[in-house]
């Protein structure tokens, strides 16, 4: 819900002033594999990449561009939880480029989804997962 009424905010926001802008949804790889024991948190995150579509959709014709981004394992202290040992080790080992991202990588290409360089991309939802959806 939380992502719904942000977005609903910057909506009225950017119709309200005209001119555009850009509406950027974290959502994760998960909305898009899912995995066992984790299906309210999958399911979550693909209706977060439903209502990006939508939205896009909806706002196209005032110039707001809304977009997701699918981030993969990053390496924050949330990632604590799954141990920093064998568990996490797998879990790198599985992305394709061998590692895990760095929390800033994510931030500045949220940033750069903002610009207007990146004002023709709208309703897509960008896996940032250093390759790990491609080899499913």
């Amino acid at each position: 819900m939380g992502i719904f009424l942000c977005s609903q905010a910057a909506a009225r926001h950017f119709i309200a002033r005209g001119g555009g802008g850009a509406i950027v949804n974290i959502s994760s790889i998960a909305g898009k594999v899912g995995g066992a024991n984790t299906s309210a948190y999958a399911a979550s995150n693909a209706a977060a990449e439903s209502l990006t579509r939508s939205l896009a959709r909806e706002l196209a014709s005032h110039g707001v561009n809304v977009i997701c981004v699918c981030p993969g394992l990053v390496d924050t202290n949330r990632m604590d939880d799954l141990g920093r040992e064998a568990r996490w080790d797998e879990s790198v080992s599985r992305t394709p480029l061998g590692r895990a991202a760095r929390d800033q990588e994510v931030g500045e290409f949220i940033a750069w989804l903002c610009t207007r360089t990146a004002s023709y991309i709208t309703g897509q939802c960008i896996n940032f997962d250093g390759g790990r959806v491609m080899e499913r």
